[in-house]
This record gives C-alpha cells, structure tokens and sequence, in this order.
C-alpha cells in the first residue's frame, strides 16, 4: 500500500486517523502501532515476521547494553545481528553469485519491504545506547511503535530515537501542526503523481528500448527526466511521511533541500536524502576517524563510505559503482580540484555537479553494467542525435512534467514567498489534491522507485 493511492488516502488513513482522535491519550500509541503493524502486513503478509525480530534483537540488546558491564562485546552482537538480518534478506543471491560466479543459481529469497530502513534505525538505536546519547526504552510497545511507525516504515526518512522520543510522549497535533501536515502531506502526493509518474512514463519508455535505436537526444532527455522523477518520487514521499508524522504529533527530520541546486557533490550529499547521508556521517565516517586522521585516511574512509552507500541501495554492481562514483568526486572536492572549483562562476559550478549527478543516475537506473555502458556511449554520441520515435516528448503531460521540475525541484526564491502566504498555500493545496486524485483515478502508472530498497 502505498501513500499516493485511492486505498490509502480514502480509507487506509481516514480509519486510522478517526480512530487515533477518539481515542484517550493513554490508548493512542497502540492503536497506531496497530495500524502500522497492519500497514506492514498489507504488503508483506508472512514476512513480518523479519521486522518483528529486528524489534524484538534491538530492544532486548539495547537493554542488555545499558546494564551489562561488558557494552562493548553485547553492542558488538547486537550490531551484527542487525547486519546478519539485512546481509540475508538482501545480498545473499549477489554474494552467491559473486563467489560462484554463476548466474545460474536457483536461490529465491524474498527482500521485505524497508528492511534497509529499519535496520538502519535499530543499528542507531544500539549505538546511541552504547555511547549513552540516551537511555534504553523500558517500554516494547514504544520502542516497537518508533521502529515500525508506518509514514517512515518502508522508506525513511531514518529516524534516530532522539529525535522523536518527545513525540512519542505526546501523540498530539494542534490545529497549526495538523494543517501543516495535510498541506504537506498533498504537496508530496503532487510531486509524486502529478511530476515523477508523468515523468517517468517517458524515462521507461526510453530504458526498456532496443538502445541501438535511442539517439543522444532521446537519451539525455530521458536520463533528465528520471532524475527529476526519482527526485519527486522520493522526496514527495518524504513529503508526505513528514506531513503524516505532523498529523499524530510527531516531528521528523527533513530528507531534502533542493539537492539539484547545490555548487559541489558535497553539497548535494548534505541536501540529498540528508538522514541517509547523516547516518553514514555519524554511525560509520566518524568512528572511522572522520576528518580527524591524515589525509590519506580520510580519503580511503570516505571512498569506503560511499562504496557501501552505493552497495546499501542495492545488492548489485550499478549501485557499487554509483557510491563509487560519488564518492570519487566527493575525494576529488578534497584535492586541488577543489580550489579550481572555487574560481568558477556559481552557473558553471552549477551546471558541472549537476551534469555529474546525472551521469551518476546512468548506474542508477539500468539493471547492469552493460546496459550503463552502452547508454553512456549514446549520451555522448554513440548512435547520433536523432529522438526516439516511439514516444513523443511533445506530449503534454512530459512538457507539464518538465516545467514543473524546473519551478519546484531547484531553490527559486519565489518559494519562500508562497510559504509566506497561508491563504495562497491553502488553496494551492486544495488544487494539487483535486488534481492528483484525478491523476490516480485516471491513471494506472503508480510506481515507487524507493521500495525496492
């Protein structure tokens, strides 16, 4: 089940909400761990078994660390049992393969939906009870409730207990927080149905051709355009996890700032899927030594990051190579390279990270190395320049598409203006949801790039 759906909006949350209302205080958080449970169960069914063991190994090692004498030894369990989890469920059929170098292996096992996520939050639970950041939750219905809540279930934002436990406490939204979730609630549906779905129509339509007959053009529009789909795609549904957050009365971290206007691939680091990447800052960078070690380590621990950055948003090769190639100009920012960079006019810092970014999505998007070769080889070239003629990019659903990017998806300073006006966001909101619900009725194109992670 998924947010920006006609189950979801019109029966899934009204049910929850009308419930979670009526309730008293004291019943609130069982009621939503319910719902949550049930959300999880309506996609995985059987499998939910994997989450609830990843509750029950968190909370119990969390307690174990903060009592035991010997933190270090249970922390050190307790973190691999997290990795033993995730390491099966998603990469023993690479690892497999890789080590048998056969791709003919018969292994099926299922991935569940958001396993990255959640272990990520457990994994971050277990280090700040180590490092004492904050005690260990006496309650399992609580602690059950922060790891499965369902708006950041299945793809984030990652939320640390520090940050909610406040929230957790309260489980009540004033007017002002409720209004504010709906309305952010609807903008992310509209990023998600109104830019990424139309957007993405034409990027699949291009990726699933014979590439022989793509010409540059095609293949630079369509790259551009699933860059601006999996942008809107992830960021609207971060949009609409916050928004539900702020209807029960609990706040998370924000997940974007108009990445595509950052001046450097560290900037865009710091915008992009920011509790990913700050995750990776506190959890493994900074115990590798951060920018505290020589030089050299620093570059060797950052490319170690990003390589398992790459390898964290999927068990295969394009994803390896991704953080790889992330994080070679995440290293390269840090040399004289950087100094050049400096020089520039902010336009050409501009147009150079976001040129870079694109490329990187090459990886991203295809299902191998090959077909990422093949397709870079037609970015710059490789069969002419002619479009493709099965889908034609005058459509205007992709020229609203594009147009729509271009306002929304960088840092314009109208922006903070619409913010400024409640009455005009208001009816801006009613808008975009009419219009969406339109969309989802008449469509049936709804993917979501993120829940295969």
């Amino acid at each position: 089940m998924v947010f920006s759906s006609i189950l979801f909006i019109f029966a899934f949350f009204p049910i929850v909400f009308i419930a979670f209302s009526l309730s008293s205080q004291r019943y609130r958080i069982l009621i939503l761990l319910i719902a949550s449970f049930a959300f999880y169960f309506w996609g995985e069914q059987e499998y939910i078994f994997v989450i609830l063991v990843s509750i029950l190994i968190n909370f119990l090692f969390g307690r174990w660390i903060e009592s035991s004498e010997n933190s270090r030894i249970i922390f050190s369990l307790g973190i691999v049992l997290n990795l033993a989890l995730l390491i099966y469920f998603k990469y023993t059929i690479f690892l497999t393969t890789v080590i048998s170098k056969s791709s003919e292996l018969n292994l099926d096992i299922h991935l569940p939906l958001g396993i990255s996520f959640f272990t990520f939050q457990g994994i971050s639970y277990l280090f700040d009870v180590y490092r004492k950041d904050i005690f260990a939750d006496k309650s399992l219905i609580r602690f059950s409730f922060y790891i499965s809540f369902f708006p950041q279930l299945i793809a984030g934002p990652i939320v640390r207990y520090s940050e909610v436990f406040q929230s957790l406490e309260k489980l009540k939204a004033n007017h002002k927080e409720l209004v504010s979730g709906l309305t952010l609630f609807v903008i992310g549906l509209g990023k998600k149905v109104l830019i990424a779905n139309n957007l993405g129509i034409y990027a699949d339509e291009v990726f699933s051709t014979d590439f022989s007959i793509i010409g540059s053009a095609s293949a630079w529009l369509a790259i551009l355009s699933y860059s601006f789909q999996i942008y809107f795609d992830f960021s609207g549904y971060s949009d609409m996890a916050i928004g539900l957050g702020r209807i029960f009365g609990i706040t998370f971290p924000i997940n974007f700032n108009y990445p595509y206007s950052s001046l450097s691939i560290q900037e865009f680091w710091r915008r992009w899927h920011i509790t990913l990447s700050s995750w990776f800052r506190d959890y493994l960078y900074i115990p590798m030594g951060g920018n505290r070690v020589g030089y050299s380590r620093q570059i060797v621990n950052l490319f170690l990051v990003f390589l398992l950055c790459g390898f964290w948003h999927g068990a295969s090769w394009n994803f390896i190579i991704w953080g790889i190639f992330h994080g070679f100009f995440l290293m390269a920012e840090r040399t004289k390279y950087k100094e050049v960079l400096n020089f520039l006019p902010s336009f050409i810092k501009f147009m150079i990270t976001f040129f870079i970014i694109n490329i990187g999505w090459v990886f991203f998007r295809t299902n191998n190395l090959t077909e990422s070769i093949e397709f870079l080889k037609i970015l710059f070239g490789g069969n002419g320049f002619v479009f493709l003629q099965l889908f034609s990019f005058y459509d205007m659903k992709w020229v609203i598409g594009i147009c729509f990017s271009v306002l929304f998806a960088f840092e314009w300073r109208f922006h903070s203006y619409l913010s400024n006006f409640p009455i005009t966001k208001s009816i801006f909101g009613i808008f975009v949801f009419l219009i969406s619900i339109f969309f989802l009725v008449a469509n049936n194109y709804n993917p979501f790039i993120y829940f295969r992670f």
